[in-house]
């Protein structure tokens, strides 16, 4: 996807405005619903992994786990569709970003700002729970922070579904290394 660039979900047509980001399978840009005028980020695998059949049924898999969950702290998707045989999900756009970036620009977090923030996170955590969903990849960096200040859990891309096919291995390590648990 480049800048200017038109794409076409199942509900509407996005414009590509910028590139916010990337992880392990995918990409992340900043876009406009061009029906709404809503800012909306779009997070698309990467081009080199659209062959991918786990690649691919991984990120279904995360769109179909997070339409399953609708709660407050945890980042609703939009729409979804397929750009040059790539799958994408379009979620909303967050101005202030990651949790993890929240912290870095506050000179101080009290320990009443804490609370609030892991009550949110532990809330959609228990929710996802109960559905069967294990997040496996909590981290700052995958929660965002709302508008009004709310912490909304994202990123379920490594979450291990109660009811579904198992698309890792033993052996096979996945996840972000510096906040994994040490026995891993």
């Amino acid at each position: 996807m480049i800048p200017n660039q038109i794409i076409q979900g199942h509900a509407s047509a996005y414009e590509i405005l910028s590139r916010l980001g990337s992880g392990g399978m995918a990409i992340v840009y900043r876009g406009t619903d061009r029906s709404t005028g809503r800012a909306v980020a779009i997070k698309q695998v990467y081009d080199w992994l659209s062959d991918s059949n786990e690649a691919i049924t991984r990120f279904h898999r995360e769109v179909n786990v997070i339409t399953r969950l609708s709660h407050p702290s945890i980042v609703p998707i939009l729409d979804s569709g397929e750009h040059q045989s790539a799958p994408f999900m379009v979620m909303p756009y967050y101005e202030d970003g990651s949790l993890s970036r929240v912290i870095d620009l506050k000179p101080v977090i009290t320990v009443g700002d804490t609370l609030i923030y892991l009550s949110q996170i532990a809330s959609a955590l228990d929710y996802a729970h109960r559905k069967g969903i294990v997040h496996r990849d909590l981290k700052l960096e995958n929660c965002l922070v709302s508008p009004d200040g709310r912490i909304l859990l994202a990123d379920f891309g490594m979450a291990h579904v109660a009811d579904a096919t198992r698309l890792t291995f033993t052996g096979d390590l996945r996840g972000t290394p510096l906040v994994m648990a040490p026995e891993q």
